[in-house]
């Protein structure tokens, strides 16, 4: 038997408001991997948007969405034999790319993923351990973006 408080002092419920409140629990469960599942795409979602945020190598950002790290995986496969060309940063300014400019960058861009994959699962964790899983905020400790 379920008990309440009323005026301070803890009484027993009557059965329909027992099935009430226990029908609201069940309800809640039962929508709890819902809004976890909801919520672990909006996690996802931001993990992914900021695959494409670009990443910092020096005093440069450089662009980090998909052609981009094609483009940058061939330039580190030219080894030594990169080109001397004017690579366009996402501020807009051009630098030399060399051999190693071209191994940061790729360096830089295996670090964001590790980073935000990471990330990602510690919010997805915390979400899931969350009272509310619907109104978990996973904006705090992602990696920073161009821009921000």
């Amino acid at each position: 038997m379920l008990t309440k408080i009323v005026n301070g002092i803890q009484v027993e419920m009557m059965p329909e408001e027992e099935e009430e409140v226990l029908a609201e629990w069940a309800a809640n469960d039962a929508a709890k991997p819902t809004a976890e599942a909801e919520m672990w795409k909006k996690i996802k979602a931001e993990r992914d948007r900021r695959k494409s945020g670009g990443v910092k190598v020096g005093d440069y950002w450089f662009h980090s969405d998909a052609d981009s790290r094609i483009q940058q995986i061939g330039l580190v496969l030219f080894g030594v034999n990169v080109p001397p060309v004017q690579w366009k940063t996402m501020s807009g300014a051009f630098v030399e790319m060399t051999q190693t400019l071209a191994n940061q960058i790729f360096q830089a861009v295996a670090a964001l993923d590790q980073s935000l994959f990471s990330n990602a699962e510690l919010h997805k964790s915390a979400m899931q351990a969350s009272e509310d899983p619907s109104s978990y905020d996973f904006s705090d400790d992602w990696p920073p973006a161009f821009g921000e």
